[in-house]
């Protein structure tokens, strides 16, 4: 009565060009990033729930291909992939509805998963000397879009950050495997916060404006 029908009148304004479409008491009672989400798979031309399914399993993927290159055992990642990617609750009828629960899960599995890539690089992109500098800048702009993203979608966001933080600490961890830490790790991250913080910021201000 709600949630499905709201997010599908979001959807459609979205659609129709009109934005969030007449305001009342519900326009704004859930985040705008799901109705965005249902506009563009359908502009994707996208069965909905199968623009959920490839969200989930890019995500399940990023968490995979991140173990696998931490401990640099295969079987683990492809585990860990048929793990998260087989995850039944995206299968039944929970997921069935118009509801942005199975999105935004996929949503903070994926920057999760994407925190964890991207700092356990760190290592290998201050080792590719002048392709640093353009990986760098593709791999803080994802991470910030992720994050916009999920800042649009989830109302309850702070439970998360223990999470994304771990995953940091578990990624700056795996850099010794690789050789001694130098001064150049730490302005790379730097450098990934900074383009992150600026892909999310204009994430957030492009759907305010």
């Amino acid at each position: 009565m709600f949630d499905d029908a709201l997010y599908t009148k979001l959807g459609w304004s979205l659609l129709e060009g009109k934005w969030l479409g007449p305001y009342d008491f519900l326009t704004l009672s859930k985040g705008p990033g799901y109705p965005l989400f249902i506009a563009a798979a359908y502009e994707l031309h996208l069965p909905l729930k199968l623009a959920e399914h490839l969200v989930h399993l890019l995500a399940a993927a990023t968490i995979a291909f991140a173990l696998a290159r931490m401990t640099r055992n295969g079987v683990l990642g492809v585990t860990a992939y048929a793990v998260v990617a087989l995850n039944p609750g995206y299968l039944g009828q929970w997921a069935s509805g118009i509801t942005r629960d199975g999105f935004y899960s996929s949503l903070s599995l994926l920057l999760v998963g994407a925190t964890l890539l991207v700092v356990s690089c760190v290592p290998a992109l201050v080792r590719r000397a002048w392709l640093a500098v353009p990986l760098v800048l593709a791999a803080g702009c994802a991470l910030g879009l992720v994050t916009g993203a999920y800042y649009l979608t989830r109302d309850e966001r702070a439970w998360l950050a223990p999470a994304v933080l771990a995953a940091a600490v578990a990624g700056t961890a795996s850099w010794r495997r690789e050789g001694p830490v130098r001064l150049w790790h730490a302005g790379v991250c730097l450098a990934i916060v900074v383009a992150a913080a600026g892909s999310f910021t204009w994430s957030i201000d492009w759907v305010a404006s």
